[in-house]
């Protein structure tokens, strides 16, 4: 699979990244909501993975940009907070992710039960393209 890693905690991304790598995906790795952005309209991706509280462009602004895509991959939200501020306002990141963006699940930021999550996110993906094949 070709996945899109937006973290800008370098020891955690380079985390996730070698466990993919180790799976044998093609992974790609950026620092920022607005470089992904970039990547995400230039490329195309089977699954994204993201941070929430970033420098230049938070997963929010992320995702609100993969939803003006068709078809946008699945996403893989994560934090170490449920509650998520920006622009002044709170965001129940449990509650209102899956709300507000159909493609994206959320997942409290634990390692190393984050690398199963990931495992399994990535398996049902697989799982339903085979099944819409």
């Amino acid at each position: 699979m070709n996945i899109l890693i937006t973290e800008d905690d370098k020891r955690l991304a380079n985390s996730i990244k070698t466990y993919l790598d180790e799976k044998g995906h093609d992974v790609q790795h950026y620092l920022s909501g607005a470089e992904a952005g970039n990547a995400l309209m230039n490329n195309s991706y089977d699954a994204v993975i993201t941070d929430m509280q970033m420098p230049r462009g938070s997963g929010l602004y992320l995702l609100q940009f993969a939803s003006a895509v068709s078809n946008p991959p699945p996403f893989y939200v994560h934090s170490s907070e449920n509650i998520f501020y920006e622009e002044g306002r709170s965001i129940d990141l449990e509650n209102d992710i899956s709300k507000y963006f159909e493609f994206a699940i959320f997942r409290s930021k634990k390692i190393p039960e984050v690398f199963q999550e990931i495992q399994k996110w990535l398996d049902d993906i697989k799982e339903n393209d085979r099944a819409t094949s």
